[in-house]
């Protein structure tokens, strides 16, 4: 079902044009909190409200993944998996990623997709294809609603934008070990009298469709309910929030890092819960899984990630007053099929 939507949002790394993914993306956990709070406003995109579902089954620890090839084979060793042997024969790897994340993904000043997350998918593809040519990764961006609808419908070998693992999404795809620990917390402007938590009741808070963060802030129990504000891209929030369209952005620690870096008329509150992100992948594609683990392995290993968070997040959290995050160390593997 893949050819048209990819063809709509393909991006190669380094290339100086990039043109946002399109496609409706399937209803998921983080939706179907929306009727626990109050009706939404009016939003640039229309507003989505769903029908409350019951909650999934439990998938244990969702942060658990299948076991890394240990040691790393050369990809062509593993030429015979119908997704490697896909990768190898296209010549690159297809990767959905945000462009908006100021340290994980964004664009710099010549539109060039850069940031951590982008390295550690660059470091993938060099990997596999054995060299380190830009050629060899082929970059299509997304919104937050889209992250793990591509990967769970093949329309590209993985996807790395700040997915959260849950029980939920495990339903749709497959998640490799965790590459890094975020924190919910929530942007206000800086003269705002927001300073916890239980002051967003009754507030306009903005989140992307398709996040976890809806859910969260519904299971908290305001009351009288915040208003949510939903949008597609995360930059949209940032938006809202400066024009005055909404008291609040509710949203991770990684986000909101770097508009606080972009805006010094904002501050973060902190929130506290844990988001650990996994790169997502088709469930059918245990061997990329294990592989993209054995890549994430070495790169913890050598410290290449520890410096990325550096290199790209350090700065930001430390503006902002905050503490980079370390390294997770990965939980006990999960059996695969």
């Amino acid at each position: 079902m893949s050819g048209r939507r990819l063809a709509a949002g393909v991006a190669v790394l380094g290339s100086l044009v990039g043109v946002a993914a399109c496609g409706t993306a399937d209803t998921d956990a983080s939706d179907r909190a929306i009727r626990a709070l109050a009706g939404s406003t009016a939003t640039s995109t229309p507003a989505t409200t769903t029908t409350v579902a019951a909650s999934p089954s439990s998938c244990g620890d969702p942060r658990v993944s299948s076991p890394a090839l240990a040691p790393l084979p050369a990809a062509q060793t593993l030429a015979g998996d119908p997704a490697i042997g896909r990768i190898l024969a296209r010549g690159r790897l297809v990767v959905a990623v945000d462009e908006n994340t100021e340290g994980l993904a964004s664009r710099d000043s010549t539109g060039r997709l850069v940031g951590l997350e982008i390295d550690v998918v660059r470091s993938l593809a060099a990997s596999i294809f054995g060299d380190g040519s830009d050629s060899r990764l082929q970059l299509v961006t997304v919104t937050t609603r889209q992250k793990v609808e591509y990967p769970a419908h093949g329309d590209v070998d993985l996807a790395i934008s700040a997915i959260s693992m849950t029980c939920e999404r495990w339903g749709s795809v497959a998640f490799s070990s965790e590459y890094f620990t975020a924190h919910h917390a929530f942007l206000v402007r800086d003269d705002s009298p927001l300073h916890a938590v239980s002051d967003l009741a009754g507030q306009r808070v903005c989140m992307t469709r398709g996040s976890t963060s809806i859910a969260i802030l519904a299971g908290i129990g305001l009351q009288p309910p915040p208003r949510a504000r939903l949008v597609d891209a995360r930059t949209d929030c940032l938006v809202a929030l400066q024009e005055g369209e909404a008291d609040a952005y509710f949203g991770h620690d990684t986000f909101l890092v770097g508009m606080a870096h972009q805006d010094p008329g904002l501050r973060i509150v902190t929130e506290g819960d844990a988001q650990h992100y996994g790169i997502a992948v088709n469930p059918h594609d245990v061997t990329l899984v294990r592989y993209v683990n054995a890549v994430l392995d070495q790169l913890r290993d050598d410290g290449t990630l520890a410096n990325l968070y550096e290199r790209w997040l350090g700065p930001l959290y430390r503006q902002a007053g905050q503490a980079l995050p370390e390294v997770p160390v990965p939980e006990t593997t999960r059996v695969s099929p």
